[in-house]
């Protein structure tokens, strides 16, 4: 059985290749936050001229839940985080 962080890492990526993105994912531990959450969004941001929040939301909105249904939740928040549960 795959980790819940390997397992968001691959929801991630499978996102990214959607968007034809290329970047390394690093997840923290956030418990404030979620059990998980990236800042990719920031880090994108001057690659691609876009603001973090829209970056994070491009990114959400290509994450299937129903394939990656251990995830529970996906929040993104100011200015551009993406925390997971």
């Amino acid at each position: 059985m795959k980790m819940a962080k390997d397992i968001i890492i691959n929801s991630i990526q499978e996102s990214l290749d959607k968007l034809k993105i290329k970047k390394e994912i690093v997840l923290t531990e956030a418990k404030n936050y979620g059990d998980y959450s990236t800042n990719i969004a920031l880090t994108l941001q001057k690659d691609l001229g876009k603001k973090a929040i829209e970056i994070a939301q491009d990114i959400v909105k290509n994450i299937d839940l129903n394939k990656y249904n251990q995830i529970s939740e996906i929040k993104i928040a100011e200015p551009g985080f993406i925390n997971f549960w």
